[in-house]
């Protein structure tokens, strides 16, 4: 079993795994660079002490790293050492800088394929924001630890180079440094072990905050609506009150680490100098050089131990997006292998489906759709109408039965060529950031003609072109600038874009006044009987241009004809009827 020190290194190791090259060239620039720093750190030391015992002549000779130079010699080797470190230092730098570009571009694109390649039915159970979570929040925590684990390896280098030079100098004093900083290392590995664990549990409670964060900002019109601002307001305030004690204790232990080790190490400076001098080891001007080595080399150690704290701290969050990746992949969004380039028959046998095996949503359902009919859909809430409606567009798989598309099982017909085939309108219509054009095309290839067919279809025409800038009108997620009935209609010209040849509409009418629902049932009625409709009808009224009605009642099919049959024998559809004045 992978040990808790070993989990959090994997972690970040497996996404460095494809720039090992560049993390090779980076350990490198680090090692030379550090070398240099040493070097120049015993040569200033050397002439120091030179001119404290001397005139100051540029004449005298010194011994720095067993290398006998003159002192202008010798600060010349010293600006070059300096002019060397630097340009390590830059190249350095823009080597670790690409590095962390290049994982967060392939994160980022390892999550989104993820996501968005697995099936339908897994995407929707996801929290409200979930990708937004992933490219945003997630992308943050694994670029701190990438950050981290580069700055460790160039002071770990460093360190080593330095204490290399340190040996070389006086092999005693210099092991006596390594001995402390091993133990050290040992001392405060407790508390980076203390952090991963109270990081992961940080990681815990900011996920579920972020999730309710995000159901919250998608009711902020029912806040408004039942006046429970104030209530929200407090519940949101107990959320952040619940998570304070768990952050802070995660910051304390961060941010003790470094006082800690700067006080510990300062102080085994200090008694290994008096030890240095009662024993009388090497000669001062050794010992001093090796001093101030290891007082250099201390910010290195400290830099290493902070890296390793964050490392420990982010642990969590790399693993939980391992997890994420995997549980995606686990469950790939169907392709299918059958193109096919017409709508035949739409059969459904014995179709069978349930969110929960002890609760069928949809129990035994056959009945067949003919090529240009147009089918309504009704029955009380909660009967499975939108579930039915998705697992006719393939976006859930059934439980049991089959459903068959002009002879092929809908599973193995080709996603592409099914797409191009079929028109969805939802429920609720989602905008994306663009212009009209863009909304409707909806990053597909379509011509500007087929623009501007589909947007006369939807009965927009007039409307769009007495905006200012017309179909090169921008608009957002939440834009306000079209009404409810001008969002539904785009969403129906979005769907009617690529002339499919069947067109599936979910309820289009249920949030929408008479005159907005007028003009989406003049687009069913022009359809003619090239496009095969199925429509899931909250309004009666809806179902005039209905060829055949298909009414559920608690997940069975409880009958399904032409609207005057159901008139004389089905319940439902004569309360309905009645309710609504029909005639």
């Amino acid at each position: 079993m992978t040990n808790p020190q070993q989990g959090r290194w994997s972690a970040v190791g497996r996404l460095l795994q494809p720039h090992r090259i560049k993390i090779i060239g980076l350990a490198l620039v680090s090692a030379l660079g550090a070398l240099a720093e040493a070097m120049f750190l015993v040569t200033v030391t050397h002439i120091a002490l030179e001119f404290a015992s001397s005139s100051g002549s540029g004449n005298t000779t010194i011994n720095a790293v067993g290398i006998h130079l003159s002192t202008r010699s010798a600060l010349a080797v010293g600006g070059g050492l300096i002019a060397f470190r630097l340009a390590a230092a830059l190249i350095g730098v823009a080597v670790a800088t690409g590095i962390t570009a290049a994982v967060i571009t392939d994160l980022r694109q390892q999550l989104s394929h993820s996501y968005l390649k697995t099936a339908w039915s897994v995407q929707q159970k996801e929290p409200a924001g979930q990708l937004q979570q992933l490219l945003v929040t997630y992308t943050q925590e694994a670029v701190n630890s990438v950050t981290a684990v580069t700055s460790a390896l160039v002071a770990g280098l460093s360190l080593v180079a330095l204490l290399g030079v340190a040996v070389t100098v006086s092999p005693a004093a210099s092991l006596m440094v390594l001995l402390v900083l091993v133990a050290l290392g040992g001392v405060l590995h407790p508390l980076r072990r203390a952090v991963n664990r109270f990081s992961s549990k940080a990681v815990d409670q900011e996920l579920n905050f972020a999730h309710e964060i995000a159901d919250l900002s998608n009711v902020s019109l029912e806040i408004e609506a039942f006046g429970v601002r104030n209530r929200v307001i407090n519940h949101l305030g107990g959320l952040i009150r619940d998570i304070k004690p768990v952050l802070r204790r995660v910051d304390a232990l961060v941010q003790m680490n470094t006082p800690l080790y700067v006080s510990l190490a300062y102080v085994v400076v200090l008694v290994g100098m008096v030890f240095v001098t009662t024993l009388e080891i090497g000669d001062v001007s050794a010992i001093s050089a090796v001093m101030l080595v290891t007082l250099r080399s201390l910010s290195y150690g400290q830099q290493f131990q902070l890296s390793a704290t964050t490392v420990a701290e982010g642990a969590p969050v790399l693993h939980s997006i391992d997890d994420t990746i995997t549980r995606y992949r686990e469950s790939p969004h169907p392709v299918g292998g059958t193109p096919i380039e017409a709508i035949g028959p739409i059969k459904v046998a014995d179709l069978c489906f349930s969110y929960n095996p002890n609760s069928p949503t949809l129990e035994h359902l056959s009945f067949e759709i003919n090529p240009g009919e147009i089918i309504g859909i009704i029955g009380p809430s909660g009967c499975g109408k939108t579930t039915l409606v998705h697992l006719l567009l393939g976006l859930r798989e059934p439980s049991s039965g089959t459903i068959e598309v002009g002879g092929h099982p809908l599973a193995t017909i080709d996603r592409r060529s099914w797409a191009k085939l079929v028109g969805f309108v939802p429920q609720d219509t989602s905008l994306i950031s663009g212009t009209i054009e863009e909304n409707v095309r909806f990053f597909r290839d379509i011509d500007e003609e087929l623009v501007a067919r589909a947007v006369k279809a939807a009965h927009l025409e007039d409307e769009i072109a007495a905006m200012p800038e017309g179909l090169a009108t921008r608009l957002g997620g939440r834009d306000s600038q079209l009404s409810g009935g001008q969002r539904q209609r785009l969403a129906i010209a979005r769907a009617l874009v690529t002339e499919p040849r069947l067109l599936v509409l979910d309820e289009p009418t249920a949030s929408l006044d008479s005159g907005a629902e007028l003009f989406i049932r003049g687009t069913l009625a022009e359809l003619g009987r090239e496009v095969t409709v199925v429509v899931v009808a909250h309004r009666l009224s809806t179902l005039e241009e209905c060829d055949r009605i298909l009414v559920l009642d608690n997940g069975r099919l409880a009958t399904f004809g032409r609207p005057e049959e159901l008139a004389e024998d089905n319940s439902f559809y004569q309360s309905a009827l009645k309710h609504s004045q029909l005639s």
